[in-house]
């Protein structure tokens, strides 16, 4: 190995370091004499040894490699919408994680439609159930017209007193002092009942969304516990790779955690079934 190169993989293991030392949430739990260890025992930093290095660190913390501009545009996936028994409506809303906000913007726009399809309806189902995260602002922006308050969650840090709420604003969706996505959903609707179902699948912002229902009153959740990774992201550059790093814990609006998943108010295989005997109760 050469001395430039030697130098250069040696920086980017003391700066991996000092990332996860200073941001991750979960610093308590790490056992730095172990990880610094395996740290300096890696013979090349690439991708595949910094996510496994992640791995030890929690679950939900990843790296991605340097994208091409030449590279696929990940677009939104389609909303699906149905009808059942008259005054109740599906919403169906996927997982969906790109680095092109143009493309969140769509993905935005594309709820705000089908949802506004189902505004004669009285009663709502959300389906998370195959939520498998993304960016939750657009989602929180696009659904804003259904809660009932402006501060529909929180994010817990280890290393501010803070916490940063997620407020939904006239003029868009902030965290803590910072707007995260400038449009809002102005249509107006008046649910009697809103059902959100469930799954094992269900994870990340399709978690943080299902949070920010918790503790509303016309709302009850169906399904099977979720996926439990429900911590806030942070990305941190370290030159051709991008740490995705754990570095707060998801909150509703009753400041409750949920570091093991989302338990349903009722736990059914069955959620879409159960969902619409209740809303039709």
């Amino acid at each position: 190995m050469s001395q430039e190169k030697f130098y250069k993989m040696t920086s980017t293991k003391n700066k991996f370091i000092e990332i996860v030392k200073e941001h991750s949430y979960f610093l308590d739990s790490v056992g730095w004499g172990k990880l610094q260890k395996e740290v300096s025992s890696i013979k090349e930093v690439n991708l595949k040894t910094i996510n496994n290095l992640l791995k030890r660190v929690d679950k939900h913390s990843f790296a991605v490699g340097k994208l091409s501009k030449k590279g696929k545009i990940n677009l939104p996936p389609k909303i699906f919408t149905k009808e059942y028994l008259g005054d109740i409506g599906l919403l169906k809303l996927p997982g969906f994680f790109t680095l092109d906000d143009n493309q969140y913007s769509k993905n935005y726009r594309d709820i705000v439609r089908s949802l506004k399809k189902l505004g004669s309806k009285k009663k709502l189902v959300i389906d998370l159930s195959e939520n498998t995260g993304g960016n939750m602002y657009p989602w929180l922006a696009a659904l804003s017209p259904l809660y009932d308050t402006e501060c529909v969650g929180y994010f817990e840090y280890k290393y501010k007193d803070t916490k940063d709420k997620w407020l939904i604003s006239k003029d868009g969706v902030y965290c803590g002092n910072k707007k995260w996505f400038e449009k809002i959903n102005s249509d107006k609707f008046s649910f009697e009942k809103i059902a959100i179902l469930l799954s094992p699948q269900t994870s990340s912002s399709g978690e943080a969304i299902a949070m920010s229902f918790i503790g509303q009153n016309n709302v009850k959740t169906f399904g099977q516990k979720t996926a439990g990774f429900t911590t806030g992201n942070e990305d941190y550059d370290m030159g051709g790779i991008t740490i995705w790093l754990s570095t707060c814990m998801m909150e509703d609006r009753e400041q409750r955690n949920y570091p093991n998943g989302i338990k349903p108010d009722s736990v059914t295989k069955d959620s879409l079934k159960e969902s619409i005997k209740w809303l039709d109760s």
